[in-house]
């Protein structure tokens, strides 16, 4: 699985990425209306960066795929596994 530092590894490839709102603070999940914006080639059940002012915040694995995150007004997007 993935961790920070991995993920500060893989945060300039651009991939597996979702942004959150500035105001959102992590906590547990991050549910659809918090995603700003996802890379579409996110599937169910891949490791993911979570980005906050496009900086790495957390890693955790998705729930939606990143197309759903973005048009989804409910839901759990992302089980965050570990966040700064």
């Amino acid at each position: 699985s993935l961790t920070l530092e991995g993920a500060k590894r893989l945060v300039d490839a651009e991939r597996y990425w979702v942004e959150i709102y500035g105001d959102f603070t992590l906590k547990g999940s991050v549910f659809a209306p918090g995603i700003k914006d996802a890379d579409e080639l996110i599937r169910i059940g891949d490791e993911i960066i979570i980005r906050k002012h496009e900086k790495l915040c957390g890693v955790g694995v998705a729930c939606m795929n990143g197309k759903e995150m973005k048009e989804s007004q409910q839901g759990e997007a992302v089980k965050i596994r570990h966040h700064i």
